[in-house]
């Protein structure tokens, strides 16, 4: 199947893109079933509400996709997110959107992957600042 595409990032604005391919996942990171909760996702992220998170865990709107997973991206949009599937762990066969980031993003002007990661936010978390906010140990 193919992803549902998502509205492109406002003029002006470069954010991550996924190359399309085999990749695995740099930090421990939630990966979303669905469009709608891939939005929540980056919403509850940008706002530090791992209550929210938690909650979509809960409801099975997103997985845990661990540090390692192989996730094979098959698109990637301007906004920053990754859609593809889940090649290995506990998700294995399972499709979802995650953080371009967090896979290998690559931007437009060849800034370093993890920047750029939330259109919402005014400085770019790193792929470090996922594994603070989510208390993933080193």
């Amino acid at each position: 199947p193919s992803a549902p595409k998502a509205p492109s990032a406002p003029t002006g604005h470069s954010y991550p893109v996924a190359p399309i391919g085999m990749a695995r996942v740099k930090v421990t990171a939630p990966c979303a079933v669905d469009r709608a909760a891939s939005n929540n996702v980056i919403q509850a992220i940008h706002d530090s509400d791992q209550e929210a998170i938690d909650g979509m865990v809960e409801r099975k709107q997103v997985y845990i996709l661990t540090e390692g997973t192989r996730f094979e991206v098959s698109d990637s949009d301007a906004n920053g997110t990754a859609w593809g599937f889940v090649r290995s762990g506990r998700y294995v066969g399972e499709t979802c959107y995650i953080l371009a980031a967090v896979v290998g993003a690559k931007t437009e002007l060849g800034a370093k992957a993890e920047t750029g990661v939330y259109p919402t936010s005014k400085t770019s978390p790193t792929a470090e600042d996922l594994r603070k906010q989510f208390g993933i140990p080193k």
